[in-house]
């Protein structure tokens, strides 16, 4: 009940911002500072000098607001951290075209994701669902040039991926058993990749981010004790060409997307 009071306050508070001006909500204090009251202005307001008409109606990016309404509820919702651990099923889609020679995808690989995760309940049936996961991915291309024997070559990456998504929770299908749907995107960083033979030259060079579509579909059980244990399937197509470089004999149309299907495993605390 704390938790619904904490968050309908923070919604009046928005409200109130929006209508009323800066010196106003200033001389109550608000806001835990200046340093924040004055990031706030700069962020918000649009050029005005003078402060008595400058009104919090007049926004420069309404994306700001949205960021400080997700920054806003995170906070007052209350987190469940976690452990995940996620078998996966890693391919790539190729995208070349060419007179001289035809690449495409040559297979996938069985990788093993895992890290921890948060979710920060903003309701009973939605929640905020993010973390921090090492993720290995596998890059595979099969070579088939005009009049000549097709060659393979296979690539390895590593990445750090942080999930941005929501969860959609269902009513209790069973006792103590729920079902949600998760939606959102992965940021992710490269911190390594390299061909598995010396040899492959296809690729010089791979971009040190990615970003990936997410959709997943699970169930969660509380099992008591303050934990939840859940498992989930879970879908993620990559939406950036990965490639930054390539050997100077191929053009720059060769285009790879990283996609994975994983077992998502999990605890929550």
């Amino acid at each position: 009940m704390q938790k619904y009071q904490s968050y309908l306050l923070y919604v009046e508070w928005l409200i109130f911002i929006s209508k009323y001006n800066f010196d106003i909500f200033k001389s109550i204090n608000l806001y835990p500072n200046d340093r924040f009251n004055e990031l706030f202005l700069n962020l918000y307001l649009l050029d005005n000098t003078n402060t008595e008409t400058s009104n919090l109606t007049q926004m420069k990016n309404p994306a700001i607001l949205l960021f400080f309404m997700i920054i806003g509820t995170c906070a007052l919702a209350q987190p469940k951290v976690g452990l995940t651990f996620s078998p996966s099923v890693a391919l790539n889609r190729v995208q070349f075209d060419s007179d001289q020679a035809k690449i495409s995808n040559n297979g996938v690989g069985l990788k093993f994701k895992f890290g921890l995760s948060a979710d920060f309940e903003i309701t009973d049936t939605y929640a905020f669902s993010t973390g921090i996961i090492y993720t290995p991915k596998r890059v595979g291309f099969t070579i088939e040039p005009t009049g000549s024997t097709a060659e393979k070559e296979v690539y390895r990456s590593q990445y750090l991926q942080i999930p941005l998504t929501i969860k959609m929770f269902t009513s209790e299908v069973v006792p103590d058993v729920k079902g949600f749907f998760q939606l959102g995107i992965l940021a992710e960083v490269k911190i390594f990749s390299e061909a598995l033979d010396d040899s492959y030259t296809l690729v010089e060079k791979f971009k040190p981010y990615d970003a990936s579509f997410v959709f997943g579909i699970g169930a969660e059980h509380d099992s008591g004790a303050s934990s939840v244990l859940y498992a989930a399937i879970v879908y993620n197509r990559g939406l950036i060409n990965t490639i930054s470089q390539v050997e100077s004999e191929v053009t720059d149309d060769l285009i790879t997307k990283l996609d994975m299907i994983s077992l998502q495993l999990g605890i929550k605390f």
